[in-house]
């Protein structure tokens, strides 16, 4: 079980009487000075917030990382490989879709059935990589030829996901982060008698306002979502390039920072003196 003492700068926030919430995948923080927040102050705190509301409810996080092509298995399948990484441990997990990687028609240039410059790829509307971005309520590209150029909009999101041993995502099913100020607070305060982090599944026709440094594509309105998904975390990521499979362990150019190694009254001073 989480202790306040293991929740600082939540906790403080939380103490302020600030709005926390995260909607569809999305952290919306609303303070109760109703002061703008600084960009920078979100964008260097947000991991740390998510971080430790996830170690309160005893979840696992995941956030998008990067994505690959290739030809895949016996029968070299064409598909596209998305990886996640764990923001607590830095485990990776991965999900692996159908894709399109050869030209379809010829052109002046080029011959159909020639592989498709490195990173692009095509799907149709009955594919699962399409049916499964429609779940992440972004913003679909103009063309299905041009996903590759959007991938990067998924680094905006916090996700759940169940992984078996190999790391890849059970069922390519992941569901967007929802959990509610309400829930935070009865958490950090023990108002939860049984000792039960899980957020219930239901709809609110409550709305919330998001103040983010991040141009949101999506209603914020709040739909409910399971948050009681917990995975292994002493296992190692896969990292899949091309038709290779290669088991190692996870190295991140991204720095992943430990709340409890942050001095949190620095974070609320840069924003109460903004």
């Amino acid at each position: 079980m989480t202790t306040l003492n293991n929740t600082p700068l939540l906790k403080k926030l939380c103490n302020k009487g600030d709005q926390i919430n995260i909607i569809n995948g999305r952290l919306s923080l609303l303070p109760l000075s109703k002061k703008e927040i600084p960009p920078s102050w979100l964008k260097q705190n947000e991991n740390i917030l998510i971080s430790e509301i996830a170690e309160l409810f005893s979840i696992d996080v995941y956030i998008y990382d990067r994505y690959s092509t290739g030809f895949y298995g016996k029968h070299k399948s064409e598909g596209v490989t998305l990886q996640f990484f764990n923001l607590a441990t830095g485990q990776e997990a991965f999900m692996i879709f159908n894709a399109q990687l050869l030209r379809a028609r010829s052109t002046s240039k080029h011959k159909a059935g020639e592989r498709l410059p490195k990173g692009q790829f095509r799907v149709s509307k009955n594919m699962g990589f399409y049916k499964w971005w429609l779940t992440t309520k972004l913003k679909q590209p103009p063309r299905l030829s041009s996903f590759h150029c959007y991938m990067g909009n998924l680094k905006q999101l916090f996700f759940t996901a169940d992984i078996d041993r190999k790391g890849q995502v059970i069922d390519k099913k992941t569901a967007l982060l929802n959990i509610r100020h309400k829930d935070i607070v009865a958490s950090i305060q023990g108002l939860n008698k049984n000792n039960s982090h899980t957020v219930s599944i239901q709809n609110t026709d409550n709305t919330h306002t998001a103040i983010t440094y991040k141009e949101s594509t999506a209603s914020p309105e709040y739909k409910g979502a399971q948050v009681d998904i917990t995975t292994g975390k002493n296992n190692h990521g896969k990292r899949l390039y091309g038709s290779e499979v290669i088991s190692n362990t996870l190295h991140i150019d991204k720095q992943i920072v430990n709340p409890k190694e942050q001095s949190h009254e620095e974070w609320l001073n840069s924003w109460d003196n903004a």
